[in-house]
């Protein structure tokens, strides 16, 4: 009896030890896991990268301009107020990773007009638009129908369209008509100002033209009319991994692949509106906006005396924390430089405030654009002018002066630049030709110089 007692105590005990270690090593796998899911948010969240904007601190991330105002209390960004001809946005000083997902929610105050003409005057307008181009951060569209949009190189975003446009008003207009099922009263043969309000995507064409986007997979949609100056609901949501971008406005619902209007993967940023002869008092309130920030960098080649740009700006960009070494950029527009034939000569470099760039050239992205200037002095020539009898003696006038002459320099007498001299009119003398050996009359200066001889 004692051997079995024995033995059913120690199956007992065994059984109790398999359990407990089976439930511990459950509940260590358990923590594992949710040590490794929690490290993996922490270190999402730690990347240097990662931006979280809200009304505290908006002001560090966003340049304000045009008309535009910011209150910092409520969070509300002023962009048109109720008067005509306003202009104001909103750019982000940094661009927007698009490999990486972004969220921005807030509300929309479109105003407290309808666009309708009434009595003759002109009614509500124009509407806000939110977009991400590719080009310089501190760039944004034409205003009117192209709702910050037109005119911008790979252009996409949403708008919420409060005033119906037809035909872009010249080329600076640079957009296409909106959807004809907005236009309103068929019957009037001008429907612009006499429509409804509008949500829809909105891209730019080949043209650069602002293209409201009506497709069978995310159609404009009708919203409400602006109305007493309220703030109505507005999130837009992109999904970095499946380049879904979703946007609710007022309980409104748009959804699209973007992938197709994606050029790159390092957007600028605004928030925009504009009134013309119609007006409102167009607002966004500003409630969070988190996305994965890459830092931008411009190199330019100044010429110092002109204070002008030699060559089209170099624009950089790269995730902030990171490094990138600009030597080879310098020395290809060095190079590009030197070929332009004009004597240019590189006399220095520096940088804004914002640059982090130590002696190896090598650049750190950071939150604030950085701005590198290589600065260029021109070399100047000259040539001088000769008048000579045929037998190679310079000629004297009447009074017995040596006939001399200026050449003019149009542009200045630097090297690459043109100039000019003349052929003289002299007393008991006939033009023949140009001495063998003569530069011509007029050309490009070069460092060599020379003479002109008549």
């Amino acid at each position: 009896m004692k051997r079995i007692k024995i033995y059913v105590t120690f199956l007992i005990m065994f059984i109790s030890l398999v359990t407990f270690f089976g439930e511990a090593k459950a509940s260590n796998y358990d923590l594992i896991n949710q040590m490794s899911l929690m490290n993996k948010n922490s270190l999402q969240r730690a990347d240097s990268n990662y931006m979280v904007i809200n009304k505290d601190n908006l002001e560090d991330y966003f340049d304000i301009n045009g008309t535009a105002s910011y209150d910092k209390n409520s969070g509300i960004i002023t962009l048109t107020p109720d008067k005509n001809g306003q202009t104001g946005n909103v750019t982000l000083q940094n661009k927007i990773d698009t490999t990486q997902s972004f969220t921005l929610t807030g509300q929309i105050n479109s105003g407290a007009k309808t666009q309708k003409n009434l009595n003759g005057k002109f009614g509500g307008g124009d509407g806000i638009g939110i977009g991400l181009h590719d080009g310089e951060i501190d760039k944004v569209g034409n205003n009117g129908g192209a709702v910050g949009f037109g005119g911008l190189k790979n252009a996409f975003g949403w708008k919420a369209d409060t005033y119906w446009n037809d035909n872009s008003e010249g080329p600076e207009g640079k957009y296409l008509p909106d959807p004809n099922k907005f236009a309103g009263n068929s019957i009037l043969l001008n429907k612009e100002g006499n429509g409804s309000s509008f949500g829809s995507f909105v891209y730019t064409n080949d043209n650069n033209f602002a293209t409201s986007y009506d497709g069978g997979d995310s159609p404009a949609q009708g919203i409400p009319e602006p109305e007493g100056n309220t703030f109505k609901n507005f999130e837009m949501k992109y999904d970095g991994d499946t380049h879904i971008m979703n946007v609710t406005y007022d309980n409104v619902r748009w959804s699209k692949n973007i992938s197709n209007w994606e050029k790159n993967n390092s957007y600028a940023f605004f928030i925009s509106a504009a009134t013309g002869g119609a007006t409102n008092l167009q607002q966004f309130k500003l409630d969070n906006f988190s996305y994965y920030a890459n830092g931008t960098a411009k190199i330019r080649y100044v010429d110092d005396a002109e204070n002008k740009d030699i060559l089209p700006v170099t624009d950089l960009s790269g995730k902030v924390g990171s490094t990138e070494n600009i030597n080879d950029w310098i020395f290809r527009g060095d190079m590009a430089v030197i070929l332009l034939g004009k004597g240019y000569s590189q006399v220095g470099m520096t940088h804004n405030d914002a640059t982090v760039l130590d002696n190896q050239g090598n650049l750190t992205y950071n939150t604030k654009q950085s701005e590198i200037i290589v600065h260029y002095v021109r070399k100047t020539g000259n040539v001088q002018v000769r008048y000579e009898d045929d037998h190679g003696k310079q000629i004297f006038d009447e009074s017995g002066s040596l006939v001399t002459g200026v050449p003019s320099y149009p542009t200045g007498n630097f090297i690459g630049e043109t100039y000019t001299t003349e052929k003289k009119d002299i007393t008991n003398y006939t033009f023949l030709k140009m001495k063998d050996g003569s530069l011509a009359a007029e050309g490009k200066l070069d460092a060599k110089g020379g003479e002109v001889t008549y």
